[in-house]
């Protein structure tokens, strides 16, 4: 197991790793007897072994380290120690990294092949490692006879491979699950086995019995104590228990106790620790073969839960064909309960027209096909028909052979219907209907396709669509679906752009295509109506070409109109001449301005695109400056100052506008700025962005007398300005304050037809 620890961390952990290493040494070592240095029970081993499974390989120098601190304290020469501590070291790590490659690591005490491997290649394998060079270490030095080389070695080996037997897997289980999760009567049973472990350890070990147990084997009596933690328990407390009694023995045996003590202690103990080792790990085998059991049966009654709370049928059947298992859901889907159909033929729910399905299944899983969403008829008990989706497995004894047949039956009768209604929509549509796969492949079409594009339906089903597409555009069509698959949503197709199909005989047509994504069982769709717009041009095109007869002869109206109100200009200028009369002569100069804004309005027309409005800025500034140029005026003498907002206005409404300018603009020109005065004349135009507009005209000249009454002057200017202003149903305001100005609000004039 790799565990994340800061470098603070990580020597803490080291340092207290190396004291329990260092006492559990020298426990371990006061019971040496053939060597000081070597001794049948090293706890120390198992230790290790466990350090390194459940915190990392990282943490070997709290194991360098409390294996020199034992050492030194008992043979006190540096190079032996070194050579003993380089020893338990190496073997730990041995140990650990076999134990993770081959036995699951840290879950070794799960299966039992697992602690199998882990007795061979941690207690038996690994071990060789330390023994062997705490020997040398020892041989190298003259620190022991070489006639107690074979003696220390297996005292050496037998002592560590105990340590891992009975020690690393209490620690390992313990730091993998340290919760107790017992109920009351769980910690009911536990405290009564710990009570009969201590009195059949004390009975076997302790010398508690009336009896001298070295003449009977009573160390049996062990066994079943340790198998019973392992039944009813698990793995984590079967190690406890076998540590406990482990325990006893040993404190038993030491004092001349139990049915090992033979011969001199030393030979003792080497048998009561193969004794607890191989007793452990046979325990903790059935432990984890229990284990496994438990595992299986809450694995069963899951699936068989899920079974029965399936909405789909689950049914079992042999080869013949014979009901084996029946769940709630085949009950709700056929209508017969589990005791009406168990033991009967699986054809109870097959209609006779179907009966060879079973025997091509059978022949088609012997060949090692596998049946997904197989579709086909079922009969109810009701003998209505449904619709039925089939998952076909087969079921294999331990030797592969198939014994049975295993079916998931899906209800697919509302799908069914819902697909058929979904099929006669699409064909009864006016419109060419088509439904395609993410790939362009078609998979549905409709009877008013094939018409269009004169393809059966047997020639287009399962082709790419961009058989119906021009071949021009066929190249750009792919990365179209692409992205439309990409972000999928109801929309016109081609928008902006003309569309065109190609039918089978190669001619074009054009369409109008509107895309609808589908999410289907098969995985996203989209489904294409398509319009054949032919006869829809062909009548656009002739109301363009009417349209464009139209507008020519609307613009030479205009022209002409222009050219007449010219030859009106013309010959009251013609005439003008021959004026004496100053009075009569400033009236056939204001008719001809009048004339002109009218004339400048159809022009302005003429040259507009659009026959029906007029840009009001443009027409404004070119009427304004002809005013200027009529009168002489120099720009240098009276400036002029638009501020004309960016409306057009209709022909009756502009007219009205142009004829109210030219009064005021003339009004100002000829009276505001006498003898060479300077000045400005300004124009505002602005709306509301309602329908209302606000126009002021005015200038900074000399003003209009206080005295004088507008509404009295004879000017025929001034006598115009209010009727025109009724024409446009507006109002006006006359300000005298710094020259004169005219403010007026106006609507827009709606057209009226004419008679």
């Amino acid at each position: 197991m790799n565990t994340r620890m800061g470098t603070f961390q990580l020597v803490g952990i080291i340092l207290v790793l190396a004291s329990i290493y260092a006492l559990a040494g020298k426990l371990g070592l006061s019971l040496a007897v053939v060597h000081p240095s070597a001794t049948a029970v090293w706890p120390p081993s198992g230790i290790a072994l466990a350090a390194l499974l459940v915190l990392g390989y990282r943490i070997w120098p709290g194991i360098l380290l409390g294996a020199f601190l034992v050492n030194i304290t008992t043979s006190g020469n540096t190079v032996v120690t070194s050579g003993i501590a380089a020893g338990n070291t190496l073997e730990g790590l041995v140990g650990a990294y076999l134990v993770n490659r081959f036995a699951n690591g840290v879950h070794f005490c799960e299966r039992p092949q697992d602690i199998f491997k882990f007795t061979v290649l941690a207690g038996m394998v690994s071990t060789t490692v330390s023994a062997t060079l705490g020997v040398m270490s020892l041989a190298l030095d003259g620190l022991a006879n070489r006639a107690d080389y074979p003696s220390i070695w297996l005292t050496w080996w037998l002592g560590d491979a105990m340590g891992d037997f009975i020690i690393a897997p209490l620690l390992v289980l313990w730091s993998a699950n340290p919760r107790v999760r017992w109920n009351r009567h769980e910690v009911m049973e536990a405290a009564f086995l710990l009570l009969v472990l201590f009195l059949v350890g004390q009975a076997v070990f302790g010398g508690w019995l009336p009896l001298n147990v070295k003449h009977y084997s009573l160390d049996f009596l062990c066994v079943p104590v340790l198998v019973w933690a392992a039944f009813r328990f698990g793995p984590r407390e079967t190690a406890t228990a076998a540590v406990v009694l482990s325990g006893i023995a040993l404190w038993g045996t030491v004092r001349g106790f139990g049915p090992f003590v033979e011969g001199s202690r030393h030979e003792s103990i080497l048998v009561l620790q193969m004794f607890m080792g191989t007793t452990t790990v046979m325990t903790l085998a059935f432990a984890a073969v229990v284990l496994e059991r438990k595992r299986a049966e809450e694995t069963r009654a899951r699936l068989a839960a899920i079974v029965e709370s399936s909405d789909d049928a689950i049914i079992g059947k042999t080869l013949e064909g014979t009901v084996v298992s029946w769940n709630r859901g085949a009950e709700r889907i056929f209508g017969y309960l589990a005791e009406e159909v168990i033991g009967k033929p699986i054809t109870v729910v097959i209609p006779p027209d179907r009966f060879h399905e079973e025997s091509q299944i059978i022949e088609r899983l012997c060949r090692g096909e596998r049946f997904d969403q197989f579709e086909t008829v079922r009969w109810r008990k009701d003998g209505q028909k449904i619709y039925v989706s089939l998952t076909i497995s087969p079921i294999k004894d331990s030797t592969g052979k198939i014994i049975g047949i295993s079916k998931i039956v899906r209800d697919i009768t509302s799908r069914k219907q819902a697909d058929e209604q979904f099929r006669l929509m699409v064909e009864s549509a006016p419109s060419g209907m088509l439904m395609l796969d993410q790939t362009g492949v078609i998979r549905l079409i409709n009877t008013q396709l094939e018409k269009q594009f004169g393809y059966s339906r047997q020639e287009l089903l399962g082709q790419p669509v961009e058989l119906l597409v021009p071949e021009r555009f066929r190249a750009q069509h792919s990365t179209h679906r692409t992205n439309f698959f990409a972000s999928p949503s109801v929309r016109a197709m081609g928008a902006g752009r003309d569309l065109f199909g190609v039918r089978k005989d190669g001619t074009e047509f054009p369409i109008e295509i509107g895309l609808n994504p589908l999410n289907t069982a098969d995985g996203p769709r989209v489904l294409a109506s398509i319009v054949d717009i032919t006869e829809r041009k062909r009548t656009e095109d002739q109301i363009q070409a009417s349209l464009k007869e139209k507008e020519i002869l609307l613009r030479e109206v205009h022209h002409r109109v222009k050219n007449n109100l010219q030859v009106v200009y013309s010959l009251l200028r013609l005439q003008s001449k021959s004026v004496t009369d100053p009075k009569a002569f400033e009236l056939f100069q204001e008719s001809q301005a009048r004339v002109k804004a009218m004339a400048l309005l159809h022009e302005t027309l003429y040259q507009s695109q659009d026959l029906s409005r007029i840009n009001m800025a443009t027409y404004i500034s070119t009427l304004t400056k002809q005013l200027f140029e009529s009168y002489g005026i120099s720009s240098n003498a009276i400036k002029l100052k638009l501020n004309i907002a960016a409306v057009s206005l209709s022909m009756e409404t502009a007219i009205t506008c142009g004829l109210l300018i030219n009064e005021l603009v003339s009004n100002s020109l000829k009276h505001a700025f006498p003898n060479g005065r300077k000045g400005e004349v300004a124009i505002d135009l602005t709306s509301n962005h309602n329908g209302a507009y606000t126009m002021i005209i005015g200038d900074n000249g000399i003003g209009l007398p206080p005295d004088v009454d507008v509404g009295a002057v004879q000017s025929l200017g001034w006598q115009l300005v209010p009727m025109l202003v009724e024409q446009l149903t507006g109002t006006f305001e006359l300000h005298r304050n710094a020259g004169t100005t005219v403010k007026l609000a106006f609507s827009e004039l709606s057209y009226k037809g004419r008679v």
